[in-house]
């Protein structure tokens, strides 16, 4: 924490809770990441068994470039709710950065069981088997990422978008690499225009 920083209690109509991510988040803004820390574990102390207050505060130390402390919060977060698609998905992130693939990929596949429906999940995975040299379990996961969609053109682009508040730098740039490979093939690919 912050050396006993604690947030005054002023009267309002807004619950504490609500209260104390607002100022933890007024703190974040002015780089006041201390104070930030010790308002969002001040909510924990308030509700210790809410998954989404410990990825809440996993997410805020991915941000803090507080490593070490947003993987316990978000090994938490999973222990209270282990099929919790965002908090796999962040701590599978946080495990891909640090290069521990097999435990990366253990979460990553988690989130998808989590959310199967979900596209960005699938390609998530794939953007993780692209990054491992695995171009078959690639294939076939974006394949199934594109089945749900319908469009794979914007795929990988609004994957990197969801992964930037995770803070995982290596997997948003793949991302985008792959939405540029993606887009010069297709623009490759298209008939020219005949005037």
């Amino acid at each position: 924490g912050a050396g006993g920083f604690r947030a005054p209690v002023v009267p309002t109509a807004e619950p504490r809770l609500a209260q104390l991510l607002r100022l933890a988040r007024e703190m974040e803004l002015e780089a006041r990441y201390d104070e930030a820390c010790a308002l969002h574990e001040e909510r924990l102390c308030l509700a210790e068994n809410d998954s989404e207050l410990w990825l809440e505060y996993g997410k805020f130390l991915l941000r803090a470039g507080r490593g070490a402390k947003a993987e316990a919060a978000l090994r938490e977060a999973i222990s209270i709710a282990p099929s919790d698609g965002e908090a796999l998905t962040a701590y599978g992130c946080l495990l891909f950065a640090r290069d521990k693939m097999v435990e990366a990929e253990v979460m990553l596949r988690g989130a998808v069981d989590a959310s199967p429906e979900s596209p960005l999940a699938w390609a998530l995975v794939a953007v993780m088997y692209t990054q491992q040299g695995r171009e078959y379990d690639a294939r076939r996961s974006f394949k199934y990422a594109t089945s749900l969609t319908g469009n794979a053109d914007r795929l990988n682009l609004d994957l990197a978008e969801s992964l930037v508040h995770l803070c995982a730098e290596p997997l948003v740039a793949a991302s985008l690499d792959l939405h540029l490979a993606s887009t010069r093939k297709s623009n490759s690919e298209a008939p020219e225009d005949r005037a």
